[in-house]
C-alpha cells in the first residue's frame, strides 16, 4: 500500500499554488449531491443499491483541510452566497445577523465559504435530523446557539477542521496571538468581544493564516496550528474525538 501511495504521489502535478477556497468549495458542493448521504455510494453490489431507506438525513459531514501555506487564489463564489457579513435566514427558522466572532467586512474569503456551507441546507430533500453538538451550556439557549464552541445546526451542513502546518509563527497580528487552541486565549476573547477584528484576508495576503482560524470558527469546527509530526498526530486524535462526540 505504501509503494502504491508513493507511486501515485510522484505523478501529481504541482503548480506552486495554494487554492484552498476552491478545495473547500469542491467539498461543499459534493455534499449537495445525493451520493454524499447514501449508505453505499457507488456500490456494485446489487444487494446494496441505494434506496430512500439507506439514505441518512442524520449523517453529520466533516471536512478536514490541511495546508502548509496560505491561500493565494480565490474562487468563484456560490450563487446565492451566504457570507458572514450579511443577515442569513437559517434553515431552522433562526436568523444570523452580523456578529462577532463570525463577521468581518472582507469579501470572498475562506471564512465566507465556510459560513456559506454551514448556514445553507445542503440537501433540501432530506429532513433536518442532524444531532446538535452543544457541550458548552450556559442555561440560556440563545447564548448557547451562538457560542462558536457549539454546533446547533440540525440541517445538512459542512463543519471544517482546518490544520495549518508550520504556520504558528505567522499568527502574530497585534492583539490576536494564537494561544494553541481555537477557542482560548486573549486573542480569541478579543475577537468574540469585537475589540479586535479579523485581519483582512485576500489572495496572497500574509493575513490568510488567520482566515484558516476564522473559517473553522464560522463552520463550528476547530483550527489546529501544528509544528511537528507529534502535534499533527494529536490534532487528528482531537478531530476524531470531536467527531465521535
Amino acid at each position: 500500500h505504501k509503494g502504491q501511495f508513493y507511486s501515485w504521489l510522484k505523478d501529481i502535478y504541482f503548480n506552486s499554488g495554494t487554492p484552498l477556497p476552491a478545495a473547500m468549495q469542491r467539498a461543499g458542493e459534493f455534499l449537495k449531491q445525493d451520493v454524499a448521504w447514501q449508505q453505499y455510494p457507488n456500490s456494485r453490489d446489487t444487494s446494496k443499491r441505494n434506496t430512500t431507506e439507506n439514505t441518512y438525513s442524520c449523517r453529520s459531514s466533516y471536512h478536514i483541510l490541511m495546508t502548509d501555506g496560505m491561500w493565494n487564489a480565490a474562487t468563484t463564489a456560490p450563487n446565492p452566497f451566504n457570507h458572514d457579513n450579511v443577515s442569513i435566514d437559517l434553515p431552522d427558522g433562526k436568523t444570523y445577523t452580523r456578529q462577532h466572532p463570525f463577521q468581518d467586512s472582507q469579501p470572498n474569503t475562506l471564512a465566507d465559504l465556510a459560513m456559506h456551507y454551514w448556514a445553507t441546507d445542503l440537501n433540501a430533500n432530506l429532513s433536518n435530523k442532524l444531532p446538535t453538538y452543544i457541550p458548552f451550556k450556559s442555561g440560556n439557549s440563545t447564548t448557547d446557539y451562538w457560542n462558536p464552541r457549539n454546533d446547533p445546526a440540525t440541517w445538512q451542513h459542512m463543519t471544517n477542521f482546518i490544520m495549518g502546518l508550520g504556520l504558528t509563527n505567522s499568527l502574530n497580528s497585534p492583539g490576536i496571538p494564537w494561544a494553541g487552541s481555537t477557542h482560548e486565549g486573549i486573542g480569541y476573547e478579543a475577537l468574540v468581544a469585537g475589540t479586535k477584528a479579523w485581519p483582512a484576508a485576500a489572495s496572497n495576503s500574509a493575513n490568510n493564516v488567520y482566515d484558516l482560524w476564522h473559517a473553522a470558527i464560522n463552520s463550528r469546527g476547530e483550527f489546529f496550528s501544528v509544528d511537528s509530526p507529534e502535534a499533527m498526530v494529536q490534532a487528528f486524535d482531537d478531530i476524531l474525538s470531536r467527531i465521535a462526540d
